[in-house]
């Protein structure tokens, strides 16, 4: 049976720990792989919709919703068409967007893809150089592209950041929003899942193979489990921004947060960007 709900993103923006919530509440159930990346990537859209249908339980009698987070559904331009092929098969269904502080963000993704061996440059030029790590911190443009075929009220836009600090009451948002009891709560909502601090990387012999551009953009396409299989925890000290690139950054992301205002609370404060 075909999901009610998608997590959509953003990717290291505590969708691991969201996926853990929705996944223990007992009116809820979840895909038995979180991300699917089904109506993103091509190897896995051509496994088809029988496929699909099959990553997810049975629906237990007391569900009243079931659902996937996979976060290359917001990763546009890179990987483009994925609302449309969403409203053209799932046109009922509800998304959630979970959205980080965008400069943290990349500095997440960048530690990401340090503990892959899919990056070996400096983080300040790597941020720069590398257009895929601002796209997917431009918030407004990815949610224009589900605008485009969704209407508004199918979307509900979260913070990370009040995913932490206001937890139960950020989840009452979520478990209404999809019909389920709002006041539910259970000792699992008082942990955080997958740190970028606890995860676990590629020892040095790997890491070096990142130089090279060829075998970095092949170890991208390696599958998931290969990825993180790693050796040691990663030195989060690589993820350490100058000041001058941070406000190269927030300079170029601050359009777009300023447009991001019309679909949040009004006292949102654009993380001090926009």
């Amino acid at each position: 049976m075909p999901p009610d709900f998608l997590v959509i993103g953003a990717m290291k923006s505590g969708t691991t720990s969201l996926y853990r919530y929705l996944r223990d509440h007992p009116e809820i159930q979840m895909s038995t792989t979180k991300e699917l990346h089904f109506f993103a990537e091509p190897e896995v859209w051509t496994r088809g919709w029988e496929w699909y249908e099959s990553q997810f339980p049975v629906r237990a009698a007391e569900t009243v919703a079931m659902g996937e987070a996979s976060t290359s559904y917001t990763k546009f331009p890179e990987l483009g068409g994925v609302p449309a092929r969403i409203a053209e098969h799932l046109p009922e269904v509800k998304l959630i967007y979970v959205l980080r502080h965008p400069v943290e963000r990349m500095r997440s993704q960048y530690l990401h893809r340090i503990g892959e061996a899919t990056e070996s440059r400096p983080i300040d030029q790597a941020l720069v150089e590398d257009s895929s790590y601002l796209h997917w911190s431009q918030y407004a443009t990815q949610i224009q592209q589900y605008l485009e075929v969704f209407d508004r009220d199918r979307l509900l836009v979260l913070t990370s950041e009040h995913l932490k600090s206001d937890r139960r009451a950020t989840l009452e948002r979520v478990y209404g929003f999809l019909g389920a009891n709002p006041t539910w709560t259970d000792p699992v909502q008082d942990e955080e899942f997958y740190r970028a601090e606890d995860k676990r990387g590629f020892g040095p012999t790997a890491s070096r193979l990142a130089h090279y551009p060829r075998l970095r953009r092949l170890a991208r396409r390696a599958p998931r489990w290969v990825k993180r299989a790693g050796l040691g925890s990663i030195d989060t000290s690589k993820g350490s921004l100058s000041p001058n690139i941070r406000a190269t950054l927030a300079s170029r992301l601050r359009e777009d947060v300023t447009a991001l205002r019309a679909f949040m609370p009004e006292d949102f404060d654009g993380w001090g960007i926009g």
